[in-house]
């Protein structure tokens, strides 16, 4: 290396490695340089077991979203329809026999109504079930128009580039760091509206969630807790880069990019 920044500082970061067998190693690496030297000196330690476990980990926590998800969808939701349906039944009997009784239960079976509705976004929000092949940009879009009717942002998708199928892996944790960003959008930045972009290259895919609010607090860190972190891993667990972007009264920008990988035939 021709130059060394006078007072550089250890640097430690994270890559994989292709094997011959075609498998994937991680290594953790911390780098010092030498600047009397002008060298660097690097270790590396292999932390594939550990991203393994990690990713193990995730994998339970998306297992029992799915299992709350059935239970809203195919347990609470039928409840409650059935709850609007016998509301409906009896306004119906009470319209002739008692005008002000039938009124209170067309509003019960209002809302009802309006419970089974929540179930089911909650259910969706939850857990994607239309996450597989190109289900992905489907799932952003409704992603979308769930956030917009669930606060008060306007919240657009849009899809870019030649479209090609992901793995479901992909799928998964992309929509779950855009469902996080919109989260931190609503939570601290005022946003009003946010716009969603999954953009396919040729050699990458690239997520963006832009908004226009009032931008993070000054340690995002802490403001933003487990949520920051989880989206960070989400996208070294892909084998891509997640960059946060936010100034004061400009907006905030989280764009995740993860390399193209072919899709295993089995």
């Amino acid at each position: 290396m021709d130059h060394f920044d006078t007072g550089a500082a250890t640097l430690s970061f994270e890559n994989r490695y292709r094997c011959k067998d075609g498998s994937w190693k991680w290594l953790r690496w911390t780098a010092s340089p030498s600047l009397d030297r002008q060298e660097i000196y690097a270790i590396a330690r292999d932390v594939t077991g550990q991203k393994r476990l990690e990713l193990q980990i995730l994998d339970a926590g998306e297992h029992e979203q799915q299992r709350i998800s059935r239970d809203l969808h195919d347990g609470l939701g039928p409840h409650l329809a059935a709850i609007r349906y016998a509301a409906t039944f009896l306004a119906s009997e009470l319209h002739q026999l008692d005008p002000a009784a039938a009124t209170k239960a067309e509003q019960i079976s209002g809302m009802a109504g309006d419970a089974v509705t929540i179930a089911r976004d909650l259910a969706r929000g939850i857990f994607p079930v239309q996450l597989d092949g190109l289900g992905l940009a489907l799932a952003l879009e409704e992603l979308a128009e769930i956030t917009s009717h669930q606060t008060d942002m306007r919240v657009t998708f849009a899809e870019t580039g030649d479209t090609r199928p992901t793995d479901p892996a992909t799928d998964l944790h992309f929509y779950r760091i855009a469902q996080e960003a919109l989260s931190n959008a609503a939570k601290h930045s005022a946003a009003r509206t946010v716009t969603l972009v999954l953009h396919h290259s040729e050699h990458a895919l690239r997520l963006t969630v832009a908004d226009d609010g009032q931008g993070l607090p000054p340690f995002p860190r802490d403001a933003l807790g487990m949520g920051l972190d989880s989206m960070r891993y989400r996208a070294s667990a892909l084998g891509g880069d997640l960059t946060l972007e936010s100034l004061p009264h400009e907006g905030t920008v989280v764009a995740c990019e993860i390399p193209i990988r072919p899709i295993r035939e089995d």
